[in-house]
């Protein structure tokens, strides 16, 4: 899933609404789409969009980690 402030960029580029985006498919112009459904599509989003930012701050910080564990291993070694 693309973070989402590019939604509205990638769905006009596509030319297709930012619903149909999410949705992954055409929506029939005469077709009314339900307020909830769409409300789910965008919370769905966003939740996405936060555990992939906390995920990735996890990586960050357990990488951070690792890398003063070998330098304090090195000092200790040398």
């Amino acid at each position: 899933m693309p973070n989402v402030v590019l939604l509205i960029p990638i769905a006009d580029i596509l030319d297709v609404t930012v619903t149909e985006l999410l949705r992954g498919e055409k929506i029939d112009t005469q077709k009314n789409i339900d307020k909830k459904e769409i409300e789910e599509l965008v919370v769905g989003s966003l939740d996405m969009a936060v555990r992939d930012s906390i995920h990735q701050h996890r990586k960050n910080w357990i990488l951070a980690y690792l890398l003063c564990f070998l330098y304090l291993l090195q000092k200790l070694l040398c």
